[in-house]
């Protein structure tokens, strides 16, 4: 007989709280409505296709520059408690320590750098532990290289991590916020400018 597989935990993306911790975005129901109904996502429009090439070729770059050691691409980093994931785009292990690099290919925002110390800490607690090897972290972007340590990662990083991430898994759906983040959510909301997507593919 075989062992009942132990249902995985809900986590929050790495990305998403970076963002509403660094108020790029302000609004929880459409990271809270994402999760509940991922199936209504519409599919990939041109903007994402062009980004996701342009990010392919800041991260294949970034690939072919690093010298020695291990190199893996497209790595999880997650933890259960608080229960965030993320997706590191390369970590080069080299006998020194860990470097861990998160490729950009648009504009420069705040929550670039709250992204990747996350990722810091999680690795941190998860990947190499307390007294292990040494943790770098990297933005790289086209024209740029921004380095940043441990000691960046603020000390009451989780405390500050936990109200969105506890709003994003409420079983009651968070208030819906107007911004310029509206015109790419397709959440049940009055706001948002991807919903007619969902009625036309529902035949609402």
């Amino acid at each position: 007989m075989m062992d009942e597989e132990v249902p995985k935990p809900k986590r929050v993306g790495v990305t998403t709280l970076s963002k509403l911790m660094t108020g790029e975005d302000v609004c929880h129901l459409r990271p809270w409505y994402e999760k509940k109904h991922p199936n209504e996502a519409p599919p990939p429009g041109p903007e994402l296709v062009k980004w996701q090439m342009n990010h392919t070729e800041v991260v294949t770059k970034l690939v072919m520059s690093l010298k020695g050691g291990e190199v893996e691409r497209e790595t999880w980093l997650s933890m259960d408690q608080p229960p965030v994931i993320g997706k590191a785009d390369v970590i080069h292990q080299l006998p020194g320590g860990f470097h861990i690099y998160e490729a950009k290919s648009g504009r420069k925002a705040n929550s670039h750098g709250l992204q990747l110390l996350i990722y810091l800490h999680i690795a941190r607690k998860t990947l190499v532990g307390a007294g292990g090897p040494k943790l770098y972290g990297h933005l790289v972007y086209p024209d740029q290289q921004v380095d940043m340590g441990e000691d960046g990662i603020p000390l009451n990083l989780e405390r500050m991590m936990t109200p969105h991430i506890e709003a994003i898994l409420s079983p009651d759906a968070p208030r819906a916020v107007k911004s310029s983040g509206c015109r790419f959510c397709w959440a049940d909301c009055p706001y948002a400018q991807n919903r007619a997507h969902v009625k036309k593919e529902s035949g609402q």
